[in-house]
């Protein structure tokens, strides 16, 4: 893995009711941080902030100068729900920068944006800096570099109190028609994958980002899945309850998939056409 990309920052959930998905995923059991607006880009936002230091962002067309809103997200909603892009994080964007061009990878120069962000009923403005790279560098999916310049506020305790126990993203999954025809490009951001059949999985420091066929999610995951009918990409969220973080699910009128110490909910309309899945996990 690159020197200065460090792991998972986020990753972002297209969805065309931002209201509705938020309510979701609170009866679910997450806390949610409240609606912010990115002013300029027409776009609003609530964040699935965790204790490992990267989050969930529910992102939707917020209204304001939507004719100019982000195309990340109108490109997604085009096609309907789901995971929009992920971001890494980076402990230095500049040297990062250099670092791309080393190999190659014509990515933008660091810029610094800003947004409203309430924390403990005090509204304050939260910077981040942002890196963005060229579509043929990770190809099947949009990516970016996020690194946060205010990280008390983003990643306050008030936001980490999820009901069902969630403590870290762990995983993003991409449903892929050839992920070794993806490895070359991502082993030289990411390092050198785990290439199992139908999957080729990335490590990073705090999550893995894992490219495969539906023949292995079939096999691996969810035997009723299919293309046609099943989400294109699936979030792995580790809690520390799995128990109690099932109930409240089921409680909430969910269908769920037991995969060893893994629990899926199937109802993928209901969660912005994104898989989730719920894994057993302290750390």
């Amino acid at each position: 893995m690159l020197r200065h990309l460090t792991g998972l920052n986020h990753s972002i959930v297209a969805t065309d009711n931002l209201e509705a998905a938020g309510a979701t995923f609170q009866q679910l059991g997450f806390c949610l941080t409240p609606r912010g607006v990115h002013a300029s880009r027409g776009t609003a936002n609530c964040c699935i902030m965790f204790s490992n230091s990267n989050y969930i962002e529910l992102l939707g067309l917020s209204g304001e100068a939507s004719d100019n809103a982000e195309s990340l997200l109108v490109e997604k909603l085009r096609s309907g729900e789901g995971i929009a892009a992920v971001a890494f994080d980076s402990d230095n964007c500049e040297e990062l920068w250099y670092e791309f061009a080393a190999i190659g990878v014509c990515a933008s120069k660091p810029s610094v944006g800003e947004r409203d962000f309430q924390v403990a009923g005090q509204r304050e403005i939260i910077r981040f800096e942002i890196l963005r790279l060229p579509s043929e560098a990770t190809p099947g999916l949009r990516t970016f570099i996020c690194r946060h310049l205010d990280p008390g506020l983003v990643y306050h305790a008030d936001f980490q109190d999820h009901d069902n126990t969630a403590h870290t993203l762990r995983a993003v999954t991409v449903v892929v028609d050839d992920p070794m025809a993806l490895a070359e490009p991502y082993e030289l951001l990411l390092g050198k994958p785990d290439i199992t059949e139908g999957s080729a999985l990335f490590e990073t420091d705090n999550g893995v980002l894992q490219f495969a066929t539906a023949h292995w999610i079939k096999q691996n995951l969810w035997p009723g899945y299919s293309v046609a009918r099943g989400p294109a990409s699936f979030l792995t969220v580790g809690v520390r309850d799995l128990c109690r973080a099932e109930k409240l699910a089921a409680d909430r009128g969910f269908t769920i998939h037991a995969v060893g110490d893994r629990r899926l909910l199937v109802n993928t309309e209901r969660t912005c056409g994104v898989g989730l899945i719920y894994e057993n996990s302290r750390s």
